[in-house]
């Protein structure tokens, strides 16, 4: 029964597991309490791996699957990056790491043979993100306030988008 105790206050159920350490923990409280202590702290993922940069890239040859254009995605990326809320939730190192491996699923070819095909790993992708999200077998926190944050912030764009059509 103790393993299932938060590894940190010891007296709520565990509910998530730290990525970096593998500490269970039961609350963002706890995780960001000063008793959770990583015994090393570079950034790396499960392999070891440096995390992924979630700064654009300059250069672009990939296609928008959305039907708007590459400017209008770019243009949606950085309303995001510049979003206070988005910012402060992407100094968190277990949302680094979630997004990382999604980015991974979706991009490393050492993550998935080369068997998957982009319609494969999305589906792949999007399984991992439901876990992550509420109700989920790996139920994250911040990974649902990140998801939620994002969709306001589209669903915003979408009706700005809307409402200038209706004055043209």
């Amino acid at each position: 029964m103790s393993s299932k105790l938060c590894g940190i206050c010891n007296s709520n159920e565990s509910r998530y597991k730290c990525p970096k350490c593998g500490i269970k923990y039961c609350s963002v409280t706890c995780f960001k309490s000063e008793a959770h202590i990583h015994d090393h702290t570079k950034e790396t993922d499960v392999n070891g791996e440096n995390v992924i940069s979630l700064e654009p890239q300059e250069d672009h040859d990939v296609e928008s699957g959305s039907g708007t254009s590459v400017d209008d995605d770019d243009k949606l990326f950085q309303k995001l990056l510049n979003d206070p809320k988005i910012k402060a939730l992407l100094q968190e190192k277990t949302l680094r790491f979630h997004l990382t491996v999604l980015f991974k699923i979706l991009n490393d070819p050492k993550i998935l043979s080369k068997e998957y095909d982009k319609e494969n790993r999305l589906e792949i992708a999007n399984k991992k993100l439901v876990n992550l999200r509420v109700k989920g077998i790996e139920e994250n926190e911040l990974v649902e306030e990140f998801c939620c944050r994002v969709i306001e912030l589209l669903e915003e764009d979408d009706k700005r988008d809307k409402n200038d059509n209706l004055r043209i």
